[in-house]
This record gives structure tokens, C-alpha cells and sequence, in this order.
């Protein structure tokens, strides 16, 4: 989750992974800013990706396989940190986010690599 436009926690990136699927192993908050630098980029990933922002539509976007970024923690300490695959993926999104840029921007092809969101349907639900 990240808020770019917000006008009292501007800038504020909080990063939640579920300790059993990641390296981090915790929830911690991080402090980013407009033009957060991406140290490092390694690799390309092309991935689908959705947004709440366009809950709509889904899109294949190429990012880095890994980065290396730098931040402040919640005591704004200053710290690096390297991220791979989804976990990776899912900071150059949010990052984006913070210069204003949603997933769609980052698409080749509108025509090709745009999908409207499936809905599927609850079968317990199902109309008669």
C-alpha cells in the first residue's frame, strides 16, 4: 500500500509479506520518496499484475527480476534492501505508485497486453 497524493503521510510505503512465503520474515514499515532510488536492477520478469487502482483490468508488465532499493525505516534509520521475483515486483509497483505511475504505464501494448479482471461466479451462488 502506498500514498502518493495523500497530503498527511506523504510518501509512506508499508510492506506486509506473510513470514512463510518470504525472506523478511516480518512487518515493517518503510519510508520512501519520490524517485526512491533503485540501486541495483538485475534480469527482466514479465509478470500479470492488477491494481486497486484499475480493479477493472490486469496487464502483463516486464520489470526487473531483482532490485536493490534504499529507504528509512520507521525510525528513520537508513537501510538497503535486495528483492527477487514477486517480492521484487511487487516494490517496482508500489514505487511507481509514489512517481504517479500505475501498471498500465509500464505495458507495451494496450491491444495486447491489457485484459479485462475475470469474475467468477460463487457456485453455491449460482442463478437458477
Amino acid at each position: 500500500l502506498s500514498s502518493a497524493d495523500s497530503f498527511l503521510i506523504s510518501f509512506i510505503f508499508i510492506l506486509s509479506f506473510n513470514p512463510h512465503y518470504n525472506k523478511f520474515n516480518t512487518l515493517f514499515y518503510m519510508i520512501l520518496f519520490r524517485n526512491t532510488p533503485i540501486i541495483d536492477r538485475k534480469g527482466s520478469i514479465q509478470a500479470r499484475e492488477g491494481c486497486l487502482s484499475v480493479p477493472d483490468f490486469t496487464g502483463n508488465v516486464i520489470r526487473s527480476k531483482s532490485i536493490k532499493i534504499r529507504f528509512f525505516d520507521e525510525q528513520f534509520n537508513r537501510r538497503e534492501i535486495e528483492a527477487c521475483g514477486f517480492e521484487s515486483i511487487v516494490f517496482q509497483h508500489e514505487i511507481d505508485h509514489l512517481d504517479g505511475l500505475l501498471f498500465l504505464d509500464r505495458v507495451r501494448s494496450l491491444k495486447k497486453d491489457v485484459f479485462r479482471r475475470k469474475m467468477y461466479q460463487n457456485p453455491k451462488h449460482k442463478k437458477e
